[in-house]
């Protein structure tokens, strides 16, 4: 992408990525109060200004191929995206959980799991767990994080 192309993020979260963990540093880049539940208020409020604009594809993750990895036991298996849950039924579709501790960062990767009939053990983030260091803590203690939020003193 040229530098000159200025990137406009559906939130501040998306910004931050951006600028911290990909080659767009010195780049113009503009955040919206949106969140990644409404990703086309930008394409609207460009339509309704009638501004000119190009929608491209800048990434496409795509799962890598772990047929080389032997058929072994995981305790816990983190998921930080619904993409790394497909990527797993992807390299092994008889996946079963049975006792496999699924740990779930955000509410669309969680839904997924619920979806293919698993349980994920550990969410985040949760109205009383907003980080997955938090949810991660709760567990460690035996404490459910669908319990009542934990008063903090």
């Amino acid at each position: 992408m040229p530098t000159a192309k200025k990137y406009f993020c559906i939130a501040e979260q998306t910004a931050h990525y951006l600028q911290k963990y990909i080659v767009v540093k010195r780049r113009k880049g503009f955040k919206g109060k949106g969140t990644a539940k409404d990703p086309n208020f930008m394409a609207d409020f460009f339509k309704k200004n009638a501004y000119k604009y190009k929608e491209a594809l800048i990434a496409k993750t795509l799962p890598s191929d772990l047929s080389d990895i032997p058929s072994t036991h995981y305790d816990r298996i983190p998921f930080f995206s619904p993409s790394g849950i497909k990527a797993l039924f992807k390299n092994f579709p008889k996946f079963e959980q049975k006792d496999v501790k699924l740990v779930c960062f955000g509410a669309a990767t969680a839904q997924l799991f619920k979806e293919l009939g698993c349980t994920p053990a550990i969410e985040a983030p949760l109205p009383n767990v907003p980080s997955m260091v938090g949810a991660l803590a709760l567990y460690l203690k035996g404490l459910s994080m669908i319990d009542e939020p934990i008063a903090h003193s």
